[in-house]
């Protein structure tokens, strides 16, 4: 079955969508690295330093403030 994201609502109280939005990224990258070794998040897929291991250490250290 394919990944089905969380919905975001599209009308309702900004805090309340800021929320569902930040909701759904979590879970998004929670979807991407699931089954990963260290090894294959950590593998370069772009010209650049950026993983999808770096991407989620970089949101979990913004989120921490």
């Amino acid at each position: 079955m394919p990944h089905q994201p969380l919905p975001v609502p599209r009308t309702g109280d900004e805090k309340a969508m800021l929320t569902a939005f930040l909701n759904r990224y979590r879970e998004t990258i929670v979807w991407k690295l699931q089954g990963l070794s260290k090894e294959e998040a950590s593998r370069h897929l772009v010209p650049s330093a950026t993983t999808l291991l770096v991407v989620a250490k970089h949101l979990a250290l913004v989120e921490r403030g």
